[in-house]
């Protein structure tokens, strides 16, 4: 299994460039270039685990990068 994270980008204009080397967590931008891609995925942006499964989506980074990433890694303040 992968150890890094991955963030296919399926319109290479958004910028996934701020998920990138935050908090120490290895991440891989993928820029997806078929068109069929589109219509599987509805969204420019995917945030896959390094266990495949798609942790987040959008069509532009979040305003609180950070908060996501610590999120998704597990380190998210619990209530």
């Amino acid at each position: 299994m992968d150890s890094d994270f991955t963030l296919p980008r399926l319109d290479p204009r958004v910028d996934g460039g701020g998920l990138v080397a935050r908090r120490g967590v290895p991440m891989t931008v993928l820029d997806v270039e078929a068109e069929e891609a589109g219509a599987l995925y509805p969204c420019k942006l995917l945030l896959s685990r390094p266990d495949q499964h798609v942790a987040w989506r959008g069509d532009k980074l979040p305003d609180n990068v950070m908060g996501l990433i610590d999120h998704v890694r597990g380190a998210s303040a619990r209530g």
